[in-house]
């Protein structure tokens, strides 16, 4: 392969080497005394022939074989012909250009900021080239990578329109050096308002190019009023009031006031008056409003402009939030308050999905615990139709919950959920299950044998081959990986061991010791319900005693919500499964999607491809005929079995539906239709300050530093500027090319043809 040379690369010297790449010196001696031994294997062939053949004949069929065979043996040992070309690279500069949304906004001077970038830009590359020293230089733009990067020598190409939504500066900076990498880049000039709006921590890994940053636009920016922290809860419950909190800011306007309005479907639901004094200022607002419709609902958040304002594409933003029919019901019956109440209640008062009540023994019969309420033991037909999932402290209490005449056993048949705590005892002590009611031991997942009690010891616990992919054991993505954090969590000090599983139960967690193992959290359908138990000492007893001392219990408290909402929902497990962090996004905005893909055995598929799907519109529930309009594959997630993960393609400001189809042998799985709303209110304005603290923080990172414009001048006249002497090779297999097999048909076709014109054929 050969350098295409350029004006600004001279070639100083160029060299080629024949080069033998099987084998080394030993190899090619071997081929030497082949090739010999073919010339002499083809010279006494053709001694001796029917009909003999005169001198000519016999040498010109002698020189054909033998060529083919030298040619045959040179094939084989992988000839290369290697080539050296030494070049003297002159230096090159790439003035970035910020193409992104924020650069279009107006600065005191009436100018936007992309046109005071442009003029910096025909500045610098002026008294670039003014220094008649070769330099190569490049106009490029972009606003999350390089768009276009045009040589100096051509004309400088119209800048694109300033509506790119979205700004990554490092990623623009690392593609842009990837993109020059062979160029000998002295340094890149980028111009910029600083603002980027990626999520992710700035990185800058693999850039060895010096960059010097210019801050373009006003230090005080526009005069703008805007929304701000837009907070709401992406779920409530039907009848819930829906809290939305926000700040008005309000930026180089004079003194004045405004009107915050929240508008719903059907026109206004309420306002609020903002006032602000001289200079500004954060004020908050609150808007409640009653959730009454159920499904996903939407409302607008507005500021009114005011006088003078510059900017006006941040001044509203869309909320939206699913409404669901009522909370998850959870019961824990306990003949005494114990810890597990209080840790429990503790969980579920985090968790909106649960609202959580204990009963307990009184001295006059069963109470709710902090109400004078009375429970009425055995559980009537009504109590058990209000209950989604119940929570047994101990067998004892299981044996009450599942006592003659209670609706308990039926209500968890016809689809609720049951968690059993066996308890604890002293060590050693052993386990029963003769005294529990048969309808309380055929729930049960678990037979105990004759051996069978609690053991003290340090135990660690490991998540089983079925409990990966299983919904109960799927973190949060911000909480990492999961056999990395149960290896954090403190060892358990109590476990029961000698339980023997049923034969249609999962094991999800096992707790393991030094030299034994057993069994700590189980699961298994019954009928249309599910009941879990829970193998160790008290949930609370894990070592979170002090409860916010430690910082693994947000792993544990994410595994007992997940196991409280698989319990409550029927233990359902769907084959896949979209996470949606939100129901809507501003535009411009970073949108990390989460999967989860099963097998037909409902284990964790990491083999069948998954797209991500998505079409223009709302989608009614339970359609299956709505077909997508675009697509995208989902990468494998490394931190969960069977996860996926993609980066939402930009999607232009509206209403989406999204769902996962998995392509495997047997055919095409579809997820049900979720919804998703891109929000005009861009991400671009939503901080539409210059930002010189972050180009600061870029600049120094790389080697460069940040420039005032009035700097520009000088900056170009003295940075270095250093040619490169560099060697650029290349190589050309002649084995695996014409050079030698063209010849070697040759040779076997023109000897094939002379035998079968003098009768040897």
């Amino acid at each position: 392969m050969t350098p295409s040379a350029s004006p600004f690369t001279l070639t100083t010297s160029t060299a080629a080497t024949l080069r033998f790449a099987a084998g080394g010196t030993g190899a090619l001696a071997l081929s030497v005394a082949l090739a010999a031994a073919g010339i002499v294997f083809a010279t006494l062939v053709y001694r001796r022939t029917e009909p003999e053949l005169a001198g000519v004949r016999r040498a010109a069929l002698t020189s054909l074989r033998a060529l083919a065979l030298f040619l045959l043996v040179a094939m084989l040992a992988e000839p290369v012909l290697q080539q050296q070309k030494q070049v003297h690279v002159a230096p090159g500069v790439l003035v970035l250009t910020d193409d992104s949304g924020s650069m279009g906004i107006e600065g005191e001077g009436g100018m936007t900021r992309a046109q005071q970038a442009r003029a910096l830009r025909d500045q610098a590359l002026t008294r670039l080239r003014g220094r008649g020293e070769g330099a190569r230089l490049w106009a490029g733009e972009g606003s999350t990578r390089l768009h276009a990067s045009v040589p100096l020598s051509e004309a400088v190409p119209p800048s694109t329109s300033t509506s790119s939504e979205g700004t990554d500066l490092p990623a623009l900076l690392i593609s842009a050096a990837q993109h020059h990498l062979e160029d000998n880049l002295a340094a890149i000039l980028l111009l910029t308002d600083g603002v980027t709006t990626a999520a992710r921590s700035p990185s800058l890994q693999g850039i060895h190019v010096p960059v010097y940053a210019v801050a373009v636009g006003d230090s005080i920016g526009p005069a703008d009023l805007r929304l701000d922290r837009v907070r709401y809860p992406p779920l409530v419950y039907r009848g819930e009031t829906l809290q939305v909190d926000a700040e008005v800011v309000a930026d180089g306007i004079a003194a004045g006031s405004t009107t915050a309005v929240l508008r719903g479907e059907r026109g206004p639901v309420d306002s609020v008056r903002v006032q602000w004094p001289q200079g500004g200022g954060r004020f908050p607002i609150t808007f409640r409003v009653r959730a009454d419709s159920l499904g996903m609902r939407s409302w607008t958040l507005r500021v009114e402009p005011a006088p003078g304002e510059h900017l006006q594409q941040n001044n509203a933003a869309q909320v939206g939030v699913e409404v669901r029919k009522e909370r998850l019901r959870l019961v824990l019956l306990e003949e005494r308050p114990s810890w597990n109440f209080h840790f429990l209640a503790r969980r579920t008062a985090r968790d909106r999905r649960f609202k959580l009540t204990g009963v307990y023994r009184a001295e006059d019969g069963w109470r709710v615990a902090g109400t004078d309420s009375s429970w009425t033991v055995p559980t009537s037909p009504r109590q058990a139709r209000r209950v989604d999932t119940w929570i047994a402290g101990s067998l004892t209490d299981l044996a009450t919950l599942c006592a003659e005449g209670s609706a308990v056993p039926a209500a968890i048949e016809g689809g609720a959920g049951l968690l059993v705590l066996l308890g604890e005892a002293p060590p050693g002590s052993s386990v029963d299950l003769s005294a529990l009611p048969r309808n309380a031991r055929d729930l049960l997942p678990l037979g105990l044998g004759a051996g069978a009690g609690w053991v003290q010891g340090r135990y660690r616990v490991r998540v089983t081959p079925t409990g990966r992919g299983h919904p109960v054991m799927l973190l949060p993505p911000e909480l990492g990986a999961l056999d990395e954090r149960l290896n954090e969590l403190p060892p358990l000090w109590q476990v029961l061991h000698g339980a023997t599983l049923t034969a249609d139960t999962d094991e999800l967690l096992r707790a393991q010791a030094e030299a034994t193992s057993t069994p700590l959290l189980v699961v298994r359908k019954r009928g249309q319900g599910t009941v879990a138990a829970w193998l160790g000492a008290p949930l609370w007893s894990w070592s979170f005693w002090r409860l916010g001392e430690t910082q693994t219990e947000d792993v544990f408290e994410a595994l007992l919500g997940n196991l409280l909402y698989f319990l409550a929902e029927g233990g359902d497990r769907t084959r896949l499964r979209l996470v949606l962090p939100r129901p809507v996004f501003a535009t411009g905005e970073d949108v990390m999607l989460h999967g989860l893909a099963l097998d037909p055995r409902l284990q964790p598929d990491d083999v069948s491809d998954v797209w991500l799907e998505w079409l223009a519109g709302e989608v009614a529930p339970g359609d299956t005929t709505a077909q997508p309009t675009g697509r995208a594959p989902m990468q494998i997630d490394p931190h969960n079995p069977g996860g996926r993960t993609i980066a939402l393609p930009a999607l232009p400001p509206g209403r989406y539906a999204l769902r996962l189809a998995m392509e495997e042998k047997s055919g095409r799985v579809t997820a049900p239709w979720s919804r998703l709303e891109i929000d005009p209110y861009s991400v671009e304005f939503r901080h539409p300050q210059v930002d010189r603290a972050s180009l600061t923080r870029i600049a120094q990172m790389t080697g460069g530093r940040t420039l005032r414009p009035d700097e520009l001048d000088r900056w170009a006249r003295e940075l270095p500027l250093h040619a490169r002497d560099s060697v650029l090779t290349g190589r050309i297999d002649l084995w695996d090319s014409l050079w030698l097999l063209l010849p070697l048909l040759g040779s076997l076709a023109v000897e094939w043809a002379l035998r079968k014109r003098w009768g040897l054929v």
